[in-house]
């Protein structure tokens, strides 16, 4: 049987998958079919390498949805304080609404961030137990930060500042780069 029908009902296939949308890479460029060259040749599109992983192969979830709410952010600022004196604890919701199962959730790093965006340290979380969600299911997971990993440490000079957290999250069916961003909360601090 000829390559060229197999090739096209695959295609075709793939299109309606995806709802006929190609997808876009960072550098602007499409991984979406590739043309043909006047001899009848299959050739990649431009600045497109042909190790690209197929959309068929990692499916995401574009309906799962992620929330992050702080309980607790506080920072033992009396004497002999510790180079790390924060204390952050709070929990991350999800609802996946799609179709395919996601996880198992793993968290990553952690951030806090100004009100303009300005980066005032990282942190690590306690790992969390895997789980996977299946369509149509939520969760709620509580999250504390590892004592002693917050960089840069001086969390002292920010007391009473308006602050974000933000938390990477990734697992199978999650959006590469995945990130939670909490409301703003104020750190509060013990003198």
């Amino acid at each position: 049987m000829a390559r060229g029908p197999i090739c096209a009902v695959a295609l075709v296939m793939l299109q309606l998958s995806c709802g006929g949308r190609v997808a876009r890479l960072p550098d602007g460029g499409a991984d979406g079919p590739a043309g043909r060259d006047s001899a009848g040749n299959e050739t990649a599109p431009p600045d497109v390498g042909r190790d690209l992983p197929s959309a068929v192969d990692a499916q995401v979830n574009h309906d799962l949805f992620a929330a992050l709410f702080v309980e607790k952010l506080f920072a033992d600022c009396m004497p002999m304080v510790p180079p790390d004196p924060v204390n952050l604890a709070g929990h991350f919701e999800m609802l996946n609404n799609g179709g395919i199962p996601v996880g198992p959730i793993q968290l990553g790093d952690g951030r806090l961030i100004g009100a303009a965006g300005a980066e005032f340290g990282t942190f690590d979380v306690n790992p969390i137990l895997p789980t996977v969600m299946k369509p149509g299911e939520g969760l709620s997971i509580n999250v504390e930060k590892v004592p002693g990993s917050l960089k840069p440490a001086g969390a002292c000079a920010l007391c009473g500042t308006s602050l974000r957290v933000e938390l990477a999250y990734s697992g199978a069916g999650v959006p590469a780069g995945a990130k939670m961003l909490s409301p703003e909360v104020s750190l509060s601090c013990a003198y």
